[in-house]
Protein backbone atom coordinates (compact mmCIF):
# COMPACT_ATOMS: atom_id res chain seq x y z
CA UNK A 1 0.00 0.00 0.00
CA UNK A 2 1.33 3.23 -0.73
CA UNK A 3 1.45 5.58 2.55
CA UNK A 4 1.52 8.79 3.48
CA UNK A 5 2.55 10.57 6.53
CA UNK A 6 4.40 13.26 7.99
CA UNK A 7 7.59 13.48 9.31
CA UNK A 8 9.19 16.24 11.40
CA UNK A 9 13.37 15.90 11.09
CA UNK A 10 15.30 18.35 12.49
CA UNK A 11 13.83 20.99 11.63
CA UNK A 12 12.68 20.22 8.73
CA UNK A 13 9.13 18.95 7.75
CA UNK A 14 7.57 17.24 4.87
CA UNK A 15 4.23 17.74 4.83
CA UNK A 16 3.50 14.71 2.86
CA UNK A 17 6.71 11.58 2.83
CA UNK A 18 4.99 8.39 -0.03
CA UNK A 19 6.54 5.44 0.10
CA UNK A 20 6.47 4.08 -3.64
CA UNK A 21 9.37 1.25 -2.94
CA UNK A 22 9.61 -1.97 -3.01
CA UNK A 23 7.79 -3.08 -0.19
CA UNK A 24 8.48 -7.02 1.48
CA UNK A 25 5.63 -8.38 -0.78
CA UNK A 26 7.11 -7.15 -3.81
CA UNK A 27 10.53 -8.17 -2.95
CA UNK A 28 9.39 -11.65 -2.40
CA UNK A 29 7.22 -11.97 -5.38
CA UNK A 30 10.32 -10.69 -7.63
CA UNK A 31 12.18 -13.24 -5.69
CA UNK A 32 9.68 -16.29 -6.89
CA UNK A 33 9.07 -17.22 -3.19
CA UNK A 34 5.34 -15.85 -3.47
CA UNK A 35 2.66 -18.26 -4.53
CA UNK A 36 0.19 -15.36 -4.29
CA UNK A 37 -1.23 -14.01 -7.40
CA UNK A 38 1.27 -11.02 -8.31
CA UNK A 39 -0.76 -7.64 -7.86
CA UNK A 40 -0.87 -4.95 -10.71
CA UNK A 41 2.31 -3.57 -9.89
CA UNK A 42 4.43 -6.46 -10.02
CA UNK A 43 2.41 -7.88 -13.39
CA UNK A 44 5.34 -7.92 -16.15
CA UNK A 45 3.29 -7.45 -19.52
CA UNK A 46 2.31 -10.76 -21.46
CA UNK A 47 4.58 -10.20 -23.97
CA UNK A 48 7.99 -10.93 -21.48
CA UNK A 49 8.46 -13.59 -19.45
CA UNK A 50 8.61 -13.78 -15.87
CA UNK A 51 12.19 -13.10 -13.96
CA UNK A 52 13.49 -12.92 -10.66
CA UNK A 53 15.71 -10.40 -8.99
CA UNK A 54 19.60 -12.04 -8.63
CA UNK A 55 20.46 -12.16 -5.14
CA UNK A 56 23.45 -9.66 -6.60
CA UNK A 57 20.77 -7.15 -6.41
CA UNK A 58 20.81 -6.88 -2.64
CA UNK A 59 22.98 -5.56 0.04
CA UNK A 60 23.70 -6.82 3.57
CA UNK A 61 22.25 -3.82 5.90
CA UNK A 62 25.29 -1.87 7.60
CA UNK A 63 25.78 -0.91 11.11
CA UNK A 64 24.52 2.68 9.87
CA UNK A 65 21.56 0.87 8.27
CA UNK A 66 20.76 -1.03 11.58
CA UNK A 67 20.79 2.43 13.50
CA UNK A 68 18.25 4.25 11.08
CA UNK A 69 15.96 1.39 11.36
CA UNK A 70 15.99 1.77 14.93
CA UNK A 71 15.66 5.03 15.13
CA UNK A 72 13.08 4.88 12.55
CA UNK A 73 11.55 2.16 14.68
CA UNK A 74 11.17 4.18 17.72
CA UNK A 75 9.25 7.05 15.90
CA UNK A 76 5.73 7.50 16.96
CA UNK A 77 4.31 7.74 13.43
CA UNK A 78 6.07 4.42 12.81
CA UNK A 79 5.42 2.77 15.91
CA UNK A 80 1.48 3.62 15.72
CA UNK A 81 1.35 2.55 12.23
CA UNK A 82 0.95 -1.40 12.21
CA UNK A 83 2.05 -1.07 8.52
CA UNK A 84 4.83 0.81 8.19
CA UNK A 85 6.30 -1.12 11.60
CA UNK A 86 5.90 -4.75 10.28
CA UNK A 87 7.33 -3.19 6.53
CA UNK A 88 10.42 -2.16 8.76
CA UNK A 89 10.70 -4.97 10.77
CA UNK A 90 10.69 -7.62 8.06
CA UNK A 91 13.24 -5.26 6.30
CA UNK A 92 15.27 -5.63 9.62
CA UNK A 93 14.59 -9.15 9.75
CA UNK A 94 16.09 -9.90 6.37
CA UNK A 95 18.91 -8.03 7.61
CA UNK A 96 19.51 -6.75 3.57
CA UNK A 97 18.07 -3.84 1.40
CA UNK A 98 17.80 -3.54 -2.37
CA UNK A 99 17.67 -0.33 -4.21
CA UNK A 100 14.63 0.75 -6.16
CA UNK A 101 17.22 0.98 -9.39
CA UNK A 102 17.56 -3.10 -9.50
CA UNK A 103 14.28 -3.54 -10.95
CA UNK A 104 16.40 -2.22 -14.06
CA UNK A 105 18.37 -5.72 -13.75
CA UNK A 106 15.03 -7.30 -14.82
CA UNK A 107 14.72 -5.40 -18.00
CA UNK A 108 14.66 -1.26 -19.77
CA UNK A 109 11.05 -0.76 -18.53
CA UNK A 110 10.40 -2.67 -15.62
CA UNK A 111 11.39 0.44 -12.67
CA UNK A 112 8.96 2.86 -14.92
CA UNK A 113 6.22 0.28 -15.02
CA UNK A 114 6.43 -0.38 -11.00
CA UNK A 115 6.29 3.01 -10.11
CA UNK A 116 3.31 3.93 -12.64
CA UNK A 117 1.33 0.65 -11.08
CA UNK A 118 2.21 1.82 -7.44
CA UNK A 119 1.33 4.92 -8.35
CA UNK A 120 -2.35 4.17 -10.04
CA UNK A 121 -3.30 1.63 -7.30
CA UNK A 122 -2.08 3.15 -4.38
CA UNK A 123 -0.20 -0.30 -3.47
Amino acid sequence: MLRQTTFALDGYCCPHVVWAGLHTADVLRLEGQSTAPPSASARAPASRPAVTLASSNFQPFTERDHSVMEGLLRRSVVAGDDTLRLEALAMQAQGRKIELEALHSLGPDTLTLFLRDKILTHA
